[in-house]
């Protein structure tokens, strides 16, 4: 039986799957990726993306997306052919590299969980996904997406149509998502809960980005705001 990424990794000997939450520590360390504070934290170097690239988010044209996408939210679309060239580039840069996968799901409720699959060159997003994302289970109701995560593409944006060389492309129809040119983790959260942002009000849940209290009465209070403003 072959395994989910074969489709992506030519040469199964470079592929490090599901490593513990040490051992991918271990491996970002050695390979001077992050370093460990006296805390024994490990603190990583996000590149220079410290945060989101808000102007670099693309949608693969298809019949569904059309139909469901808000184009106007800074969302830019992307031929399938255009994405299908990057697509090929990326997955050929990875055939002989070392790559970290993980599986995991989003959503606590069962009836709502999405399977997380990544691929990354770098340890520490097989990290991120692991502590980000819920333990995986079997056949998902809402299927899977796959991350293909690869911070240092040497694309050349004028032959896609891309506006820069980072890129967070998600294709419906595929039901893939590229995080391209960048090591800011917050993107692979970020595509995902806008995925769900799209499947789950079809099914009459409503995704929020918010931190929820409930007082001793029961009474809840959700609060809203960017990341790093104090939710939790």
């Amino acid at each position: 039986m072959k395994n989910w990424w074969s489709e992506y990794v030519i040469n199964e000997q470079r592929v490090k799957n599901s490593l513990t939450v040490e051992t991918l520590a271990e491996e970002a360390v050695r390979q001077k990726r992050a370093i460990r504070t006296s805390q024994d934290a490990v603190v990583m170097y996000t590149g220079k993306h410290t945060g989101r690239a808000a102007e670099d988010k693309y949608v693969v044209e298809s019949e569904y997306a059309l139909e469901k996408i808000d184009w106007s939210n800074k969302v830019h679309r992307l031929s399938r052919n255009d994405f299908l060239a990057i697509r090929s580039e990326v997955i050929e840069d990875l055939s002989d590299t070392l790559v970290y996968t993980m599986e995991r799901s989003a959503c606590a409720h069962p009836d709502y969980a999405l399977g997380v699959r990544l691929i990354s060159t770098n340890p520490l997003h097989a990290l991120f996904v692991h502590h980000m994302f819920r333990e995986s289970g079997t056949n998902p109701p809402l299927g899977y997406f796959t991350v293909i995560h690869h911070p240092e593409p040497q694309l050349e944006i004028k032959d896609y149509g891309l506006r820069t060389t980072t890129a967070i492309i998600i294709d419906f129809e595929k039901r893939e998502i590229l995080v391209l040119g960048t090591s800011y983790a917050g993107e692979i959260k970020k595509s995902i809960f806008s995925v769900l942002n799209v499947l789950l009000p079809d099914l009459g849940v409503l995704p929020m980005h918010t931190g929820c209290n409930v007082s001793e009465a029961g009474n809840s209070s959700l609060f809203f705001g960017l990341s790093g403003t104090g939710k939790t």
